[in-house]
Order: C-alpha cells, then structure tokens, then sequence
C-alpha cells in the first residue's frame, strides 16, 4: 500500500472512533506521511511533531 492510502485509511479510521480530539489526533499519522515521503529525498528528512520551544513558542512540526 502507497503512503498516501495508508495515510487516508488511517485518518478515515481514526474519525470514525468518535473519540479523537479534533486537529491533533491525526498529527501522528502526518507524521508518518511525511517520513515516508522523506525517505524519497537526496538528504533524508524524518517529520518530528511537538518539537521544544526555541523562542517562537511550540511548533506544530519540523524535520529532524
């Protein structure tokens, strides 16, 4: 299975629990994707979400 339909399946599986907090429950599965898609690249990039604060507050994500 490509990254995106794992990506949308996993979305698709998390909304239908009923139980996730709307905008982050799917961070993790972001994630995921843009690993996979970092993977791809010349210089691999892993996606990292909830980084620490460097003085601009918490970003959502950043690569690693």
């Amino acid at each position: 299975m490509k990254p995106l339909e794992i990506y949308l399946r996993e979305l698709r599986d998390i909304r239908s629990t009923g139980a996730a907090v709307e905008g982050t429950a799917s961070y993790s599965v972001l994630a995921n994707l843009l690993t996979e898609f970092g993977k791809q690249l010349k210089q691999e990039v892993r996606c990292i979400i909830g980084l620490q604060d460097l003085g601009a507050e918490f970003p959502d994500g950043g690569r690693g």
